[in-house]
């Protein structure tokens, strides 16, 4: 997600992506649980409103702002 970040990836390409041999239901499980455990951890380490998650379209948008190092270097560019 972060590679295509501000685009809309499809659940279903999530799914095959990530559990291609869950059914869907615990597919769609695994995901959401995944996408929760990732805001956590980032609003927990670089804090809120740096990257979000969020639904659109059937699918899910990674969007985030640009993280600097020293006030030089981009983590995410």
């Amino acid at each position: 997600m972060l590679h295509h970040r501000g685009k809309v990836i499809s659940k279903n390409a999530l799914l095959e992506l990530l559990w291609p041999e869950s059914d869907e239901r615990k597919g769609l499980a695994n995901l959401q649980t995944s996408n929760n455990r990732i805001r956590t951890i980032w609003k927990d380490t670089v804090g809120e409103g740096v990257f979000s998650i969020r639904y659109a379209l059937s699918g899910y948008v990674l969007e985030s702002n640009q993280l600097r190092n020293n006030g030089s270097k981009s983590f995410v560019d």
